[in-house]
């Protein structure tokens, strides 16, 4: 069941501003019971010329409490030696950000020319729907997995900050030496 926009105005608006960015981008929308996702359109042409390895999908949610939350999800894509694609067993979940770039070479007498360059921005998704957010006045909840990832990140930080005055105190003693 997808909410209509008596359910959810905001998510309505939401998605209304994604989907007039969307031309052109490379991505398609989806529908959802709780709101919508972005999904790379693995029919583009460039991702056939390339013939990417990961496809991100950018699963959007919004309570509508005037807040929304973006989960990342790559995925591998591999293709049967028909051309068709097919699904990897790998996905991550989260935060992801980065480019993905396919580069092709020929060997060209003495050395390698490259033949081709194709780079997919992978947080390209994200950025649509964080930008249309912004300009609507929501604001953005982190999800689970990327709390978690903030939680061990400043714990990691803090590990070495006092293992780093234990070990300069221990020099500074002597101790070390």
């Amino acid at each position: 069941m997808t909410s209509t926009p008596v359910d959810n105005p905001e998510r309505y608006r939401l998605e209304q501003a994604v989907r007039v960015r969307l031309p052109g981008s490379g991505y398609v929308i989806h529908l959802t019971d709780d709101g919508f996702a972005l999904r790379r359109d693995l029919r583009a042409a460039a991702l056939l010329r390339a013939q990417m390895s990961t496809t991100m999908t950018h699963e959007v949610r919004e309570p509508g409490d005037g807040t929304f939350t973006v989960v990342d999800v790559e995925r591998a894509v591999t293709r049967d030696p028909t051309g068709r694609l097919t699904w990897g067993a790998s996905a991550s979940r989260g935060h992801l950000l980065g480019t993905q770039t396919k580069r092709t070479y020929r060997w060209n007498g003495p050395g390698f020319t490259l033949e081709s360059e194709v780079s997919v921005d992978l947080g390209a998704g994200r950025r649509i729907v964080e930008e249309e957010a912004t300009g609507l006045g929501l604001r953005q909840k982190r999800g689970a997995a990327e709390l978690v990832g903030l939680f061990f990140a400043v714990l990691a930080v803090g590990g070495l900050l006092i293992c780093g005055v234990v070990a300069l105190a221990l020099w500074l003693t002597g101790a070390l030496r």
